[in-house]
């Protein structure tokens, strides 16, 4: 190889034939500019390495998705490939990221355990799967999840927690403390630049925003669902927790209040870090312990469970099925 370098704008197309023709024939983000350019251009960057053969082909590529714009910025990883013909080009393209692009932390939810979750390894990676949890709405029939075992398991609530929607950014700022939230040292940090084209700004996606408030209106976190139809019915999921997770102990009167209001067969909630006996006390379940079947795949629906393994850094972050590029359009 004769060049590693960060992609510019007139490289978009190129990358996107790349995924077409070396990822998977017909992906979104060969075919879909105005959501490729949303996931992957940060402050006027494209942020994608490439790597070139000596006749300047793409020969391999790897995005990233930075979460703030300082020096101490939290990375995502998304969408690495390189071809085999390339030698150790892969390795070498997350070396260039690691030393020319300060941050924090970097991280990766939906890494393949046969292939590069050796490579992380090898790299001093912490590597693992993430916890799926779900909590059932008592019906008759469940059209989407495959339900055996119908419990729903009953919990105490020692603080009273509410959900306020937000229909406009600017509704957060008004009510949720980004300041404090920045202060807390929060793993990884979302600036309200990236909350905002994340989650306001979807190009496809309408997410649900809630401020979870204490009795006195204080936000503690901002809750981000999302309205999932599939076979004449629909399930809510769970996407991001962004402040204190902690208030997902007090919550759950809440999120069946919606279950009820949005008609939905249960919610689910993929997560790595939250602490499991404050999960369990809060009324929720863990697919792999239930015998159900609570599916992750939609486009198409696949009635089966699904392991997402994630890597990091920083083996202290919380991660959401937000976090990199997990929840997208396929």
């Amino acid at each position: 190889m004769n060049e590693i370098r960060f992609s510019h704008r007139e490289d978009i197309p190129r990358i996107m034939k790349f995924i077409d023709e070396h990822w998977k024939k017909g992906h979104i983000l060969a075919n879909n500019r105005e959501l490729f350019e949303w996931q992957y251009m940060f402050d006027g960057r494209v942020c994608f390495v490439l790597g070139f053969d000596e006749n300047h082909n793409i020969q391999g590529i790897l995005g990233y998705i930075p979460y703030d714009d300082t020096n101490t910025k939290d990375i995502a990883l998304a969408l690495w490939k390189a071809e085999h013909v390339s030698g150790f080009l892969g390795i070498e393209m997350l070396v260039f990221l690691l030393q020319n692009e300060n941050h924090r932390t970097v991280f990766c939810t939906g890494i393949n355990p046969k292939t590069t979750y050796s490579i992380y390894r090898y790299l001093g990676l912490t590597v693992g799967v993430m916890t799926q949890w779900y909590r059932l709405k008592s019906q008759g029939k469940y059209s989407i999840a495959g339900i055996t075992n119908d419990t729903i398991p009953e919990f105490s609530v020692t603080k009273r927690l509410v959900l306020k929607r937000y229909r406009q950014f600017e509704e957060t700022e008004k009510n949720f403390d980004y300041g404090a939230y920045r202060q807390s040292g929060a793993r990884p940090y979302k600036s309200p630049a990236y909350i905002k084209k994340r989650y306001f700004g979807h190009p496809v996606y309408h997410y649900m925003i809630y401020g979870a408030a204490d009795r006195e209106g204080r936000v503690e976190a901002l809750i981000v669902l999302r309205l999932q139809e599939c076979n004449g019915s629909c399930a809510l999921r769970f996407v991001d927790c962004i402040g204190n997770d902690g208030c997902l102990a007090f919550l759950t009167c809440e999120f069946d209040r919606l279950l009820q209001e949005c008609g939905a067969e249960y919610m689910d909630l993929y997560e790595t870090g939250l602490s499991p006996d404050m999960m369990e006390k809060a009324g929720w379940l863990k697919v792999k312990e239930s015998g159900n079947i609570i599916p992750n795949y939609f486009s198409p629906y696949q009635e089966c469970n699904v392991d997402i393994h994630f890597c990091t850094s920083d083996p202290g972050v919380i991660l959401f099925r937000g976090d990199g590029d997990q929840d997208r359009p396929s």
